[in-house]
């Protein structure tokens, strides 16, 4: 029952950190309004374009997370769902560090388009073999949990035997 307890706590804290980003998004999109910053409102528009990148990757994870909390072999999917959000995390690194070079106007010579499209991949195949080597090794090796009232009861035994 704590598994599913964990499971909503961590539900809950995720919708809620992610409705406060939104009313903080909507708060700086009426302060477009008020403050007239060329960055500021850069940075907002940025914000207000890449909102459905922002939830899609958002709702993958927690669907990814979901999964971890599932026993073998139902959390198979999960590392699938999470390499996805990776990829998605990714590219939106790549899209805020183009924000940041135009924002500067920096210069740079470097062909960033190979250079995402090479981190996504590797991004995607490491989060996919590590969280599978994660289930295999959580399926092999089941952890041995121990209920507070057995545990409690093991240490009155043993401290029962010591007095004897």
């Amino acid at each position: 029952m704590t598994k599913w307890r964990e499971l909503g706590h961590e539900l809950l804290t995720r919708v809620v950190g992610f409705l406060i980003f939104l009313v903080l998004l909507g708060i700086i999109n009426v302060l477009t309004f008020y403050i007239r910053n060329e960055m500021f409102i850069s940075v907002v528009n940025f914000l207000n374009t890449n909102i459905w990148l922002i939830i899609i990757f958002s709702v993958i994870f927690l669907i990814g997370e979901i999964f971890g909390f599932l026993m073998f072999p139902l959390n198979i999917p999960g590392p699938l769902f999470n390499a996805v959000g990776g990829v998605l995390l990714i590219q939106f690194a790549f899209k805020l560090f183009q924000l940041i070079i135009n924002l500067a106007k920096i210069q740079i010579n470097i062909p960033i388009n190979y250079i995402e499209n090479l981190v996504m991949i590797v991004v995607f195949i490491i989060i996919l073999v590590v969280g599978y080597v994660h289930i295999i090794l959580d399926a092999t090796h089941p952890k041995k949990k121990m209920h507070h009232s057995q545990h409690d009861l093991k240490v009155k035994r043993h401290n029962r035997d010591e007095e004897e």
